[in-house]
């Protein structure tokens, strides 16, 4: 059934807005003053469907992560265009690779010496040869140092008669305290040489909860002390020096 006749006057143009897809069929027809003439041929007319909205991509928050870690991350999909889509990225860190097919960028971030920002950008590209890309600065800092080690503990000595007596205080450590050592030299012009612990069997180390050694000397001996403390950050700086004789 044929719709939305209208009647115009002396035009031979007339247009009209339709919904996306919409097919419609035309004819025309001339009228004067003796009547309506015959229909026109009918004209098909097909809206085309609505175009794609805009090919997007989205944007993606700068970050900072520290030299020599770990990275496995994907990055967003596409909207808009015409798909299928194809990635690709650039300004990756050294160390850095990225795979089109799953978007996804792994493998372990350099090591640097001082903080180091990369410019990376990511692009798509739809059927139709459109594209769209965003930027972002990954950010590589250095690892945070190491944890020192132990600080020097306070050494303090004490003789009665020939029986010379080492105290030690705990110095202060970021982590457990592991052993302690002392060393002894007879005077200042000798070679420092370390004191057997003697305990469970005979060595260097004195236990991490040793505070306290004595030692029996010929008289008159003269002897200098210090020691250090021992974590998983390494061996502790010497204590002060102690100079003891016995009598």
């Amino acid at each position: 059934m044929w719709v939305h006749a209208c009647r115009y006057d002396q035009s031979h143009l007339w247009s009209v807005v339709t919904p996306w897809t919409l097919v419609r069929h035309y004819r025309v027809r001339a009228t004067n003053a003796v009547g309506d003439g015959a229909w026109s041929n009918v004209v098909e007319l097909t809206t085309p469907p609505a175009p794609p909205p805009p090919l997007s991509v989205p944007g993606i928050p700068n970050f900072r992560l520290s030299s020599g870690r770990s990275v496995n991350t994907v990055f967003p999909a596409a909207t808009g265009g015409t798909a299928p889509y194809v990635y690709s990225v650039s300004g990756l860190p050294p160390g850095i690779t990225f795979v089109a097919s799953t978007r996804r960028a792994s493998g372990r971030l350099p090591t640097v010496r001082t903080e180091t920002d990369y410019t990376v950008t990511y692009t798509a590209t739809d059927s139709a040869s459109a594209s769209d890309s965003v930027s972002l600065v990954a950010t590589v800092v250095p690892p945070p140092p190491p944890p020192p080690p132990p600080s020097a503990p306070q050494l303090s000595g004490s003789v009665v008669r020939q029986t010379q007596s080492l105290s030690w205080t705990a110095p202060a450590s970021t982590s457990t305290i592991t052993r302690y050592q002392m060393q002894t030299r007879n005077s200042a012009a000798h070679s420092w040489r370390y004191t057997r612990a003697g305990s469970p069997s005979p060595s260097s180390n004195f236990s991490s909860s040793a505070r306290s050694w004595s030692v029996t000397t010929p008289p008159g001996l003269v002897r200098h002390y210090r020691v250090r403390a021992t974590s998983a950050n390494g061996d502790g700086a010497w204590s002060n020096v102690v100079e003891l004789t016995s009598n």
